[in-house]
């Protein structure tokens, strides 16, 4: 998610694509395709002071219609303004349940299956991150810095990283996917202060926008990339 500032009016709008079946493994019947006719979007608990969420079609639950060749996709929408700091390894935590069916297209709603299908299949817990700052002390932070990323576009798979600082310290950098999923760890070692260039090499990810994330024991930054 895009990152918000105390203060500072947010919104973010969030696609969700819903699949048609899954496959489940559920004794003594083994391994079972089952469709899903229903997903309900049941709370996010940890959403920041001032931040709320809406759901297209109002009451979050979507029906899943089979008989309908177009992919399902829904939207939530978080909005507000936050009035309190989250830190960025503090994940946001979504909570739904899918329900194993099928779309009654006379009735517009889902006929659960006959069977129970146990919560662990049902209950999905989504952690994501959505960071909030106090933009003036941050940006302050950010800009000692220096960091920057070449080239970008790249083709290659790999850049330099180029970064100052001024005290001693351990630096983590990771690829993120466009979902803040970890996809490359690419260093976490103790450099000096100082000006230092680093490679970043991601020989086996596909071509697309990655996020580059830069850590200290002491400030946060990242940077878009772009692999072609």
């Amino acid at each position: 998610l895009a990152e918000a500032s105390i203060g500072v009016p947010y919104e973010q709008v969030v696609h969700v694509v819903i699949p048609q079946d899954t496959i489940v493994d559920l004794p003594p019947f083994g391994s079972l395709t089952v469709d899903l006719c229903a997903l309900t979007l049941d709370s996010i608990p940890n959403l920041p002071d001032g931040l709320i969420y809406e759901c297209s079609g109002g009451d979050c639950t979507w029906q899943v219609d089979h008989t309908d060749s177009v992919i399902n996709r829904v939207c939530v929408k978080i909005s507000g303004t936050p009035t309190e700091a989250v830190l960025p390894d503090d994940s946001l935590l979504v909570y739904a349940t899918v329900t194993a069916g099928a779309f009654n297209a006379g009735t517009g709603t889902c006929d659960p299956l006959t069977i129970t299908l146990p919560d662990s299949l049902t209950t999905i817990i989504y952690k994501t991150q959505l960071k909030v700052t106090n933009s003036t002390s941050v940006d302050k932070k950010l800009n000692s810095l220096g960091l920057s990323l070449y080239p970008n576009p790249s083709q290659s798979r790999s850049a330099i990283m180029t970064f100052a600082l001024s005290k001693d310290e351990i630096v983590t950098v990771k690829v993120r996917n466009m979902q803040g999923q970890v996809v490359a760890a690419v260093l976490s070692e103790y450099f000096p202060s100082g000006s230092h260039e680093v490679l970043v090499n991601t020989e086996d990810l596909p071509s697309g926008v990655y996020i580059v994330d830069f850590q200290t024991e002491t400030m946060r930054q990242h940077t878009n990339w772009v692999l072609k």
